[in-house]
């Protein structure tokens, strides 16, 4: 009796998987490092009769980075990754969906594509979405992990990655105990000092006007500053590459008001083509993000020629594209 229930449970079962859609993908490694490229292998499993109409992969552009809310200063909140074979898909950076070309025509629905990842974290490995005509659901199935590791240990990383996703214990919480007590015991401090000191006289607060100075005023005061810290000529190459894209993509965000120091490079620069910017302007700053990225995370080392061309080239690009106010535009 309790065989034949097994039975007929597993027959059940199996029956239910096969009258849905279910995606599976591996990858050729658990874990690779900072612009290492990796095979991912596709395998769309379909009922008989149903016909698929479209495979979307917008999902390996928005993958999450999982290590991001324990790091959010050092990593970026998605994985900066890149097509570099589309496979029998025929997908890239720019068409990310795949779709029949007439009624006659089959999407494969087995192959592999070929990524490059951009970015230190881990990640679910992206899968897509299915697209057809019929009420049949896809089987949600159990995804792999994949770790980007750097090609040496920053500062501020954590090199255990085998227990980044590890749940936090009471233990990690009481630094932010002391820090609450602590802001506690100054918070008070400061009343009692205030109390102590207030005068009877009311005292009348002149409001200071704020001076907001344009952005490319900002961004050349900054390069020249930077540009007397002479850090490369010091042996800081991974510094002065860290502090001259923030202050490009600090001024990025003041004059188009994009939110240039959140994104990733690849973000960016689709931000800055959406935005009509000259295919001039974007690739000489892409050019200056890709290099500073292989300084900090990949060993790379830019060399002097390249170092002062940066610098250059920064200051030429806040020259070209700064804002030129109008007689109309001051008389708003």
């Amino acid at each position: 009796m309790m065989r034949s229930l097994l039975w007929g449970l597993m027959l059940l079962f199996c029956c239910v998987a096969n009258a849905q859609i279910s995606v599976s993908v591996t990858a050729n490694a658990d874990s690779i490092k900072f612009g290492d490229e990796v095979d991912l292998a596709f395998k769309i499993n379909v009922p008989q009769g149903v016909d698929v109409t479209l495979l979307d992969f917008a999902s390996i552009k928005e993958t999450a980075n999982l290590i991001y809310s324990s790091y959010p200063e050092e990593v970026d909140s998605l994985m900066d990754i890149d097509i570099i074979d589309g496979g029998v898909f025929n997908i890239n950076n720019s068409n990310l969906v795949a779709v029949k070309k007439d009624a006659n025509s089959i999407l494969p629905m087995e192959g592999t594509i070929r990524i490059r990842i951009s970015s230190i974290g881990a990640l679910f490995l992206p899968q897509p979405i299915v697209g057809h005509l019929s009420g049949v659901e896809t089987l949600p199935l159990e995804t792999p992990l994949l770790f980007v590791k750097p090609h040496e240990t920053g500062e501020n990383l954590n090199p255990n990655w085998d227990i980044l996703l590890e749940a936090k214990g009471w233990q990690d919480y009481l630094f932010y105990l002391y820090v609450i007590l602590g802001m506690a015991v100054f918070v008070v401090a400061i009343y009692m000092g205030l109390k102590y000191l207030k005068k009877d006289k009311e005292v009348e607060e002149e409001k200071e006007v704020e001076i907001v100075l344009p952005a490319d005023v900002i961004a050349r005061k900054e390069l020249m500053s930077l540009k007397e810290k002479e850090l490369w000529q010091n042996g800081d190459t991974k510094g002065y590459h860290t502090e001259l894209t923030r202050i490009m993509r600090q001024y990025i965000e003041g004059r188009y008001h994009i939110q240039a120091l959140e994104m990733t490079s690849s973000q960016l620069k689709r931000e800055m083509n959406a935005q009509q910017i000259t295919q001039d302007i974007v690739k000489r700053f892409d050019d200056i993000l890709q290099i500073a990225d292989k300084v900090k995370f990949a060993k790379g080392d830019a060399g002097p020629e390249l170092n002062i061309k940066f610098m250059d080239e920064s200051m030429q690009i806040v020259e070209e594209t700064k804002e030129v106010k109008t007689e109309n535009s001051e008389a708003e």
